[in-house]
């Protein structure tokens, strides 16, 4: 797979890795999340009534069956809450079926797009809250256990706990730049000029960012083209995982600079020989436009999701 070029545009061949993540092309909760949901919601009521079914759980780990427990409960309500909505918006969009692909596949804003927002930044910080719920109990167990087995017994954990919390240290950074960075520029929006846009056709959207970005120079558009699909491989214990990859196969790029409110005009000509957007496909497809702006501390960066079709 090719390594990030930011030089390559066209036809990407091989197609470019991303690292970031995409638009999740594979659809909205449904009713299988509602199962899934259910189940974990009574694998929790079962850990949480386990010590009082059984005396084979000590009085002082009592707190561990509880605490897990409610983590299954709280992760199966999300699970059923999504996959309601999920099947509730797919019941109501088949219905519009025959007015096109675009009505049905994604939840689109017919008037544009923003970067994210604080949004995005939530989602992340509600995983780092998860991460950190998930491993300070282990925290707990391990020390409270190799106390009383002397200090060689606190090498091993020790040195595993480190390793976890390395990599939480790494997600706390993470969100607090994307903190910083959300407060610094505020909320981007590009405005969609059509609805949708066809491949073969110029297409125009107006980028809006204020006065944080207002009169800026050079900053860099590129529309891309990209392709997700699921890849198995072996682990070193034999095992297969399987995870979500996203290929950009396609790009175009341009540049523009801003207005004195932040605002400007970006222009494409997508041709017709490439994938329009398509959520149903084996292997889904659609367009983003990411925007990067080097500026003085802290760079801009934002991706806008396109509605780009072939029709």
């Amino acid at each position: 797979m090719a390594r990030r070029d930011k030089n390559r545009t066209g036809h990407l061949d091989p197609p470019e890795r991303l690292s970031r993540s995409g638009m999740k092309a594979r659809g909205a909760y449904s009713w299988s999340a509602v199962v899934m949901g259910l189940v974990a919601i009574g694998v929790g009521i079962f850990m949480i009534l386990v010590p009082t079914l059984t005396d084979e759980v000590p009085r002082r780990n009592e707190w561990i069956m509880v605490y897990f427990g409610g983590m299954f409960d709280l992760f199966g309500t999300i699970l059923v809450f999504n996959g309601v909505r999920g099947a509730m918006w797919k019941s109501r969009m088949s219905r519009s079926a025959g007015e096109g692909p675009w009505r049905t596949d994604y939840r689109w804003d017919v008037t544009g797009a923003t970067d994210g927002g604080w949004g995005g930044w939530f989602k992340r910080f509600v995983g780092l809250v998860v991460i950190i719920a998930f491993i300070v109990p282990f925290h707990v167990i391990f020390l409270r256990e190799s106390v009383g087995g002397g200090s060689r017994m606190l090498i091993l954990p020790l040195f595993i706990f480190g390793i976890f919390d390395l990599i939480m240290l790494l997600f706390v950074g993470d969100v607090v730049y994307r903190a910083v960075r959300r407060l610094k520029f505020g909320r981007v929006r590009i405005e969609y000029t059509t609805f949708p846009y066809r491949l073969g056709q110029p297409l125009q959207v107006r980028f809006q960012a204020g006065e944080k970005l207002a009169r800026a120079k050079a900053i860099q558009a590129d529309l891309l083209c990209v392709q997700e699909f699921h890849e198995a491989r072996r682990t070193s214990g034999g095992k297969t995982q399987t995870s979500i990859v996203h290929n950009c196969i396609y790009r175009l790029r341009t540049t523009f600079e801003t207005d004195s409110t932040g605002t400007a005009l970006i222009v494409f000509e997508p041709p017709s020989d490439v994938p329009g957007t398509d959520f149903t496909a084996e292997k889904p497809c659609y367009w983003e436009i990411e925007v990067t702006a080097e500026l003085p501390g802290i760079d801009y960066g934002g991706v806008f999701p396109l509605p780009l079709y072939k029709v």
